[in-house]
């Protein structure tokens, strides 16, 4: 069930605000809940994760960033040919 919102949680200081799906389209309709590490009044500048949830509490892993591929990767991928 799609929602105009998704609710963001701070796990820090438990603080909430609905946030407009439309600034982020990347996000699955199905996500209802994304319970961040540090709310922008409890961050220290360390990075921390957020949790994803759908309508029925379940967790979503979000995708994560593919990694880089380092220079020996890309010398063995040309020698692949």
């Amino acid at each position: 069930m799609a929602t105009d919102t998704i609710l963001l949680c701070c796990a820090t200081c438990g603080r909430s605000i609905n946030y407009p799906r439309h600034v982020d389209r990347t996000i699955p309709k199905e996500i209802v809940k994304i319970v961040q590490g540090k709310c922008d009044q409890c961050w220290d500048g360390d990075f921390d994760g957020e949790d994803w949830f759908d309508a029925e509490g379940r967790h979503w892993m979000p995708l994560p960033e593919p990694p880089a591929l380092s220079a020996t990767d890309v010398r063995r991928k040309g020698n692949d040919r």
